[in-house]
């Protein structure tokens, strides 16, 4: 793993990143686990050099509790964006305006709203009502659909925002591969050089990806990772 030593100005790193989604890409969602075949073609890319960010909807708090991701990837982008974590040192950033506090205040008035630790979400048929009562409110948000939720994000935070604020931590610079599903990964696949989708993505995923695998969910990233693995891509290095 490449860490930027703590306090020290160094030079970025070069290397090679692999940023994925969670649910209904590495995993079928809910509850399921990754498989050991998954697992096992990470390890293979970790020893070969690549830098692996899990970039997820899911709180810090889940992750930890994951036994099958354990020790896996070298930093987390959490809540699509919103927080940064590296398992490794513990050091951790929130990206959150000064404000951010008195608008989920005024999002708890609403029956419609769900919330996690840093951000919250609301049925897709609220968004253009959420839209016009943050406006008024003052607030700039960033509403990302997430099969058929919206998750309401800072306005200027989206999951590539949250890989870049962490590869600048972890201290390196690279081609990102990015692998993901939905409309909110869409802002990951902004900032990556190779986009992959698995194959029961979302349409406007597929379209914008570089490759989409023939199998789904897990599978998908199986196939994936194996042709990483072998040079199938034909990737500048």
């Amino acid at each position: 793993m490449f860490l930027k030593p703590k306090g020290v100005e160094v030079e970025e790193l070069e290397g090679r990143i692999l940023a994925a989604d969670l649910d209904r890409t590495l995993t079928w969602g809910g509850e399921d686990r990754l498989s050991p075949a998954l697992a096992e073609l990470l390890r293979r890319l970790k020893r070969e050099g690549w830098i692996l960010a899990l970039v997820t909807g899911r709180e810090k708090d889940y992750i930890e509790g994951r036994e099958d991701l354990s020790g896996l990837f070298d930093g987390w982008v959490l809540e699509n964006g919103v927080e940064i974590f590296i398992p490794e040192t513990g050091e951790n950033h929130v990206l959150l305006p000064e404000k951010w506090e008195d608008l989920k205040r005024k999002a708890s008035r609403l029956p419609y709203v769900s919330f996690k630790k840093w951000t919250f979400s609301l049925p897709k048929e609220k968004a253009e009502e959420f839209g016009r009562m943050v406006e008024r409110w003052g607030f700039h948000v960033n509403l990302e659909e997430n099969r058929g939720l919206i998750q309401v994000l800072p306005g200027e935070v989206d999951k590539g925002v949250g890989l870049l604020e962490l590869l600048k931590a972890l201290g390196v610079k690279g081609f990102v591969v990015a692998l993901g599903d939905a409309h909110v990964d869409l802002g990951l696949f902004r900032v990556a050089d190779f986009k992959v989708a698995v194959g029961d993505a979302e349409e406007e995923v597929k379209k914008v990806a570089d490759y989409v695998s023939p199998f789904p969910d897990g599978e998908g990233a199986k196939d994936v990772l194996e042709k990483l693995l072998q040079g199938e891509f034909r990737l500048p290095f």
